[in-house]
């Protein structure tokens, strides 16, 4: 795992937090804590901002600073995630682990004026460090308690979304003495829409972008007819009874070269709507410079609730 990150990296926080937090809390040996940030990448186009909601229970001295989580101790404490590509607040587990083993955290403050009132400087020294369980390159959260006592423990965020690439939550305040009720609660996570895939390619005969909800038999043979505009003769139309499934289907239109692909990545039921997740990739390497029209088509079981579609753009890793 990385340790050092591109300073390059243009960082960015949002804490989204009632006006009662603002209210010093009565320390006591142990206190419920909760901390939240956000962290956006701005060289990625669009659709790349996270936020992370950390919340547990720790133990505190009578000054009040924050005493390390022990290690065994992880599962007091709960994580939710969101992201452009996935709104539905994500639960994920953690690790408590030790801070020798975390990446660099330089604790910026979230305003210069904050920073020098507390009379801090930068540094790494941290109280407790969780990793998430389950994400593929990485995810820390760290807690450090400002020099000052009785100060509101400090939150950052480093989260790998690749090998070498990660995005990096600036310090934000954790404020104990508050529970969750007390704060913006993420949404309705929803439930899970199981889907498969029909078909999927990069190239097709609709050169525009498109999302399709395809109920009944007709409109499915003219849509198919439009995605393989291109091929002559066109293929077999796919057996698909849709008294019992619905098709949904995603795709870029004209793009440069055969680098870019799309993907449904999940299908949640979210208060009523049924609400659709796709990602553009664009790979790195060797491609064919012919122009493509990726697309992905999938089946569920048939439903005729709204259906929501959020796009994301995943920026390329290269070396």
């Amino acid at each position: 795992m990385p340790t050092t990150m591109t300073r390059s990296l243009f960082l960015t926080l949002t804490l989204s937090l009632t006006t009662a937090l603002s209210v010093c809390p009565a320390y006591a040996d142990t206190e419920p804590v909760v901390c939240a940030a956000t962290a956006t990448p701005t060289h990625v186009p669009w659709g790349s901002r996270y936020s992370y909601w950390l919340q547990g229970v720790a133990e505190f001295d009578e000054q009040g600073r924050m005493l390390p989580v022990p290690l065994d101790r992880a599962s007091d404490w709960s994580l939710f995630v969101t992201s452009a590509r996935n709104s539905a607040p994500t639960p994920l587990d953690l690790l408590a682990i030790d801070p020798a083993e975390a990446p660099n955290f330089a604790f910026p403050a979230v305003t210069s004026i904050e920073w020098d009132n507390l009379d801090e400087e930068l540094t790494t020294n941290v109280t407790s460090v969780f990793s998430a369980e389950g994400v593929s390159y990485g995810l820390f959260l760290a807690i450090r308690n400002p020099q000052r006592p009785a100060i509101q423990p400090l939150f950052q965020v480093i989260h790998y979304l690749a090998p070498d690439f990660a995005i990096v939550s600036d310090a934000s305040t954790c404020f104990v003495g508050v529970t969750a009720p007390d704060i913006a609660r993420p949404t309705d996570p929803g439930v899970v829409v199981p889907f498969e895939t029909l078909d999927r390619g990069s190239y097709s005969g609709i050169n525009q972008p498109f999302e399709r909800v395809v109920n009944d038999n007709l409109a499915w043979r003219s849509f198919w007819r439009q995605l393989n505009a291109n091929i002559d003769p066109t293929p077999d139309l796919p057996e698909v009874d849709l008294n019992d499934k619905t098709v949904i289907a995603v795709g870029l239109g004209d793009r440069a070269s055969g680098a870019y692909s799309v993907e449904i990545d999940t299908v949640r039921l979210v208060n009523g709507t049924v609400v659709v997740h796709y990602t553009e990739r664009r790979s790195c390497g060797v491609a064919t410079a012919a122009i493509t029209q990726p697309y992905h088509l999938v089946l569920l079981d048939r439903t005729t609730a709204p259906v929501e579609f959020r796009r994301s753009v995943e920026a390329p890793v290269c070396p």
